[in-house]
C-alpha cells in the first residue's frame, strides 16, 4: 500500500532525474560524474515528494493517536539515509569530483 506508494515515488524520480540529465549533459562527461550528478538529483527531487507523504502521515498519526505504522517507520528510514548520502556527497564526494575533473 503505502510503503509502495514511496517506492514508486522514487523509482519515477530516479527515471526522470536520468533521463533529463542524459539529454542535457555533455558527451564528455565521465560515468562517475554523471552518476554522482544523478544521486544528487534524486535526493533533491526525493526531498520534495517526501515532505507532503511525511506530513500526510503524521497528521493521520495524531488524529488516530496510535503506534506508528510500516509506511512511518520507511519514511523515517528515507529521511535518515537521505540525509546521510546528503552528507556523503557535499562534503567528500563531490569536492573530490570537482578536483579530479579540474585536473584534467
Amino acid at each position: 500500500g503505502e510503503g509502495a506508494l514511496v517506492i514508486c515515488g522514487s523509482a519515477a524520480v530516479f527515471v526522470a532525474s536520468a533521463v533529463a540529465l542524459y539529454h542535457f549533459a555533455q558527451r564528455e562527461v565521465g560515468w562517475l560524474s554523471f552518476c554522482t550528478s544523478l544521486v544528487g538529483f534524486v535526493l533533491s527531487f526525493i526531498i520534495i515528494t517526501l515532505v507532503p507523504y511525511d506530513v500526510s502521515e503524521a497528521l493521520a498519526l495524531a488524529e488516530a493517536g496510535k503506534a506508528p505504522r510500516p509506511s512511518q517507520v520507511l519514511v523515517s528510514s528515507s529521511w535518515e539515509l537521505i540525509y546521510c548520502a546528503t552528507f556523503l556527497l557535499c562534503w567528500l564526494l563531490c569536492p573530490i569530483l570537482m578536483e579530479y575533473e579540474a585536473a584534467g
